[in-house]
């Protein structure tokens, strides 16, 4: 399932490249070292490329009538904000072949969620503001999978990126690579557990708009797939929606096991309900029961639900 790198966009300072406005940079170990055997990057640092230069003075949001700007903290008549955006808009087509983009938090260009816009008199600052080259590529792609790096350190947040960066790669390998209709249901099938775990009533939805696409509408449809699907997965599944995934593959798994083994596995599943063991315990115990007795059953195999991220990172020993 996670075969090959996945290209991914980020900010070129998480890397290690000295390119802040002191000439310094905020390298992530967990991007650098773990996570880098799993993705391809594709750095950039729209400050730098729009000319701001290394060093250079420090840019802030301010609130204006025509929303937030991104101008320079000593003067604010020199404003950013048209440049950001147009680097923005000229990364598109490079964009366009991304499976997720990792910013860096609290900035002004690259910044997502709570960055500081200050009020331009009073200079108190408000932190719900969002930075200018984050905000436009999210304007422009809203199915990519965006994030700030310091988020991705919480083991929700940062396994639901995971998931779905790996969804999307999936989804460019298996059905835009070369769209058809009975790709489009495999691969709706082997996430079937997955989107039912993020949101089943929109994964409902989306079955069923599936199955009623003809063949000669499927250029059209899958735009409309993509956007849904990533909006599926957007938040992280509770205990309780993962719960109900266990369920269902118990459910399918039933006819095949022995009494004890159902006992057990409900044991199991009552256990990560009451926070006593991690996801990967009924994961593990599931992973056993379809090695035992279904060995040669691909349906329940493929299933990205059983194996969302890789196991290597982590993180269902902590969710």
């Amino acid at each position: 399932m996670f075969d090959g790198k996945v290209r991914v966009g980020i900010s070129s300072c998480l890397l290690g490249q000295e390119v802040r406005f002191n000439g310094g940079h905020k390298r992530d170990a967990f991007i650098t070292n773990e996570l880098s055997r799993y993705f391809d990057y594709q750095p950039f640092c729209p400050e730098v490329e729009a000319g701001l230069g290394i060093p250079r003075q420090v840019i802030r949001l301010i609130q204006t009538d025509r929303g937030d700007r991104a101008v320079n903290s000593g003067d604010y008549s020199i404003d950013h904000t048209d440049e950001l955006t147009r680097l923005a808009d000229e990364q598109l087509p490079s964009l366009q072949g991304l499976c997720g983009y990792i910013f860096m938090q609290k900035s002004p260009s690259c910044g997502v969620f709570r960055v500081k816009s200050y009020h331009q008199e009073s200079g108190i600052p408000d932190p719900k503001g969002q930075g200018v080259f984050a905000a436009r590529v999210q304007q422009q792609l809203p199915w990519l999978p965006i994030e700030e790096a310091g988020r991705l350190h919480d083991s929700h947040l940062g396994e639901n990126f995971l998931i779905r960066v790996f969804t999307l790669a999936d989804w460019r390998k298996n059905v835009q690579a070369t769209p058809s209709v009975a790709r489009l249901m495999e691969f709706q099938s082997r996430n079937k557990y997955l989107l039912m775990a993020h949101n089943p009533q929109l994964a409902k939805q989306l079955g069923a708009e599936l199955a009623a696409v003809k063949r000669d509408e499927l250029e059209t449809f899958l735009p409309r797939y993509r956007q849904l699907l990533m909006q599926i997965l957007v938040r992280p599944a509770s205990r309780g929606q993962k719960i109900n995934a266990l369920e269902h593959v118990k459910g399918y798994l039933k006819k095949y096991l022995s009494s004890k083994e159902k006992r057990s596995l409900q044991q199991i599943i009552e256990e990560y309900r009451d926070d006593r063991i991690p996801f990967v315990v009924p994961l593990t115990m599931i992973h056993h029961l379809i090695n035992v007795h279904l060995s040669d059953h691909n349906y329940l195999q493929q299933q990205s639900f059983l194996e969302p991220v890789p196991k290597e990172l982590g993180f269902n020993n902590r969710t």
